[in-house]
């Protein structure tokens, strides 16, 4: 006789409440019950327990490798894309990659990355992750001041405007003694002579340098906008540093070195950490700060960026090419300090007569000192002749307009009263 199977009856699949399975995992976690007892308890599969628990749900949605980074540290990466735009520094793809390599050193993990450091496959899936960012190739700009429109610097004062609104910063713009300009100027140390007395028909007239004809000493000054001037930082070319150099200089200023004697990251990164965070501190100063610097490729690095971020300075660029207007430091201060350097190296060489004006003697040239900077930021205070025709008239039409309190940054730059920062020897 032949048999007839049954057909079996379909058992449909049960369905477990979210909340059942959340408490079963509870118990498990916290060690009250074994997985068994509790899945016994609450009659749960074990299997859906245990599934619950592991990777495979918490990236069920994530196809391919893992991400190095978690969510959050990548949020973490990307608020920082997009702060360093808004103040005037786009990071490019290379600078991602660096920020992420120095964040991956100091937080240790697995990565497959060499020398911690992502490659271009990490950043396309990275721009795939993050569909608001795109490459852009920067403007650039040549004969830019020429360029460079009203409008160009009304926007450029909305945005930081914005910005500083967006991280509730905008109260530092009251506070005139939380805002500084920072910018470096070169002293050649034998500076071009304007005229020379020379008998009636000489036909040509030389004059014999009495130093390097294009050495020349840069330094960095930063001032704020209630009158208070940061002790500078000196940058002598060459390799080291000689202390007959080191001794003519007054013990508040910095000193640094590099191949040429120009600003690089590192003696940006020296100014900021040792001069300009230590005076702030001494002089009881609010931070966060406001530091506005040109867009120089020292002060773009990251690690200045994250240097200022840790000490509570906020480093904004000025727009590009606008220095005659927006750099109190070039519009007031560098071109009547320039004219008193070139009057002090004359003295120097009436004094020394035959002497050779070399590095060890720049800082002993009496126009080098703090007290000339007083008198030549107080000169243009009395007056304003050292001020273009119609500086005034275009920055005042622009501070007006966009109700922007930087008015305090560029007019009390020229009318208040300085005071100089001697710390304790």
């Amino acid at each position: 006789m032949v048999k007839i199977a049954k057909r079996r009856k379909s058992i449909s699949a049960v369905r477990h409440t979210e909340e059942t399975i959340q408490k079963c995992m509870e118990y498990v976690k916290s060690g009250k019950k074994s997985m068994y007892a509790a899945c016994k308890l609450l009659k749960l599969p074990m299997s859906t327990v245990r599934y619950r628990m592991s990777d495979r749900w918490k990236h069920k949605n994530v196809s391919g490798p893992r991400s190095v980074l978690t969510k959050e540290e990548e949020q973490q990466i990307v608020d920082w894309l997009i702060g360093m735009q808004e103040r005037g520094y786009p990071i490019t793809k290379n600078g991602l990659k660096f920020k992420v390599g120095e964040f991956l050193s100091a937080n240790p993990r697995e990565t497959p990355f060499k020398n911690n450091r992502p490659g271009r496959k990490w950043f396309g899936a990275f721009m795939r992750r993050n569909p608001g960012f795109s490459l852009r190739t920067p403007e650039t700009v040549s004969s830019a001041s020429a360029r460079v429109s009203e409008g160009d610097i009304r926007g450029w004062f909305r945005s930081i405007r914005g910005w500083l609104e967006k991280h509730d910063m905008l109260e530092i713009l009251d506070c005139p003694e939380r805002v500084f300009n920072g910018d470096e100027t070169s002293f050649y140390l034998h500076p071009k002579s304007k005229e020379v007395l020379a008998r009636t028909g000489s036909r040509n007239v030389y004059e014999v340098e009495q130093a390097p004809g294009k050495q020349n000493v840069t330094v960095m000054f930063a001032f704020s906008a209630a009158g208070c001037i940061v002790p500078p930082h000196v940058i002598l070319p060459g390799k080291r540093l000689r202390k007959e150099v080191i001794a003519g200089f007054p013990d508040a200023w910095g000193i640094g070195q590099s191949e040429r004697g120009w600003m690089d990251v590192n003696n940006f990164r020296s100014y900021i950490q040792n001069i300009l965070h230590p005076f702030l501190v001494q002089q009881n100063v609010v931070f966060p700060v406001i530091f506005f610097v040109d867009g120089h490729a020292s002060h773009k690095s990251l690690e200045v960026a994250d240097l200022c971020l840790s000490l509570g300075i906020v480093l904004i660029s000025l727009y590009p090419n606008t220095t005659h207007i927006t750099q109190p430091a070039d519009v007031a201060v560098f071109k009547p300090l320039k004219d008193e350097w070139r009057r002090g190296v004359e003295q120097w060489r009436s004094d020394h007569h035959g002497e050779i004006l070399t590095l060890v003697h720049f800082g002993f040239v009496d126009c080098v000192h703090l007290n000339l900077i007083m008198w030549t930021t107080a000169s243009v205070s009395r007056g304003h002749a050292m001020l273009p025709k119609n500086l005034r008239p275009r920055i005042t039409k622009l501070i007006r307009q966009l109700n922007w309190h930087l008015h305090h940054y560029h007019l009390n730059m020229i009318h208040s009263p300085l005071l100089i920062y001697n710390p304790p020897r």
